[in-house]
């Protein structure tokens, strides 16, 4: 997930806020929809009468095996396979009996 800061929209490019993760965050904070935050970051156009925008912040990396644990965990939380993998071994083992 990428990490965004909020700047001033001028020359400058004063910082605001920083931390927010994710379109919804920045999106909340600007008070945007969703779909517009994320039009905005892909285009790299921001309206010029709006005085913050957000940009991607680089200061901040998340390493790739770190990222797949945090899914993996979501993942094995949310997701209960005990039942799945029940039936699959009741099917397998009627296969093998014949019947």
């Amino acid at each position: 997930m990428k990490t965004y800061m909020i700047v001033t929209n001028d020359e400058f490019e004063t910082p605001v806020k920083h931390d927010l993760k994710g379109a919804v965050q920045v999106a909340e904070y600007l008070g945007l929809s969703v779909n517009r935050v994320r039009k905005n970051l892909c285009t790299g156009i921001w309206n010029h009468k709006s005085e913050y925008k957000a940009v991607v912040d680089e200061s901040v990396t998340v390493d790739s095996l770190e990222r797949r644990r945090e899914y993996s965990k979501k993942y094995s939380m949310t997701h209960d396979r005990t039942e799945y993998y029940r039936q699959h071994w009741l099917r397998k083992k009627e296969r093998a009996s014949g019947g």
